[in-house]
């Protein structure tokens, strides 16, 4: 399971992390992973607000903030960061905020930054047919030499 330091997450985004300064006091905790969606968010995750065609994550903030998410990471101009902002500032108790410019290019850049954490080769595999299969039976085989960690579904 990937875990990340608030520290981490600033650097590798290049964002701006406002926290209450009780949170400031503990600059070691983590976050048990990153979730852009809050039907599958678990209690300690950031939730990371990606903007698509059809939907805006930051409409979610508010369950997000329910389920026990322990950071945000929201562009730096959307309300919902606006609104948070002035939530700190009265002092009220809030997750992490990580703001930056475009959710998407951070949720990129902490998936490049977390992958030069790990000390595991990475295979992949690419093409427009067969992915999927041509994964389990590579991670059917290697699992039975080795540790081996893949994503989960049909997520290519």
């Amino acid at each position: 399971m990937a875990r990340f330091i608030p520290a981490q997450l600033q650097t590798w985004t290049d964002g701006l992390l406002l926290q209450t300064p009780e949170a400031q006091k503990h600059s070691e905790r983590f976050y048990r992973g990153i979730s852009t969606d809050t039907r599958t968010l678990r209690s300690g995750e950031a939730f990371l607000a990606l903007i698509g065609e059809n939907f805006d994550g930051h409409k979610f903030v508010d369950q997000a903030i329910a389920r026990g998410c322990k950071m945000l990471i929201l562009n730096e101009k959307s309300e919902q960061a606006m609104q948070l902002y002035y939530d700190l500032r009265q002092g009220k108790d809030i997750p992490d905020l990580l703001l930056v410019q475009d959710t998407l290019k951070a949720y990129q850049k902490i998936a490049e930054g977390y992958r030069t954490t790990l000390l595991a080769p990475v295979i992949g595999i690419t093409g427009s047919v067969g992915k999927t299969t041509t994964r389990r039976m590579v991670g059917a085989i290697l699992g039975t030499q080795m540790k081996l960690h893949q994503t989960s579904n049909n997520e290519n």
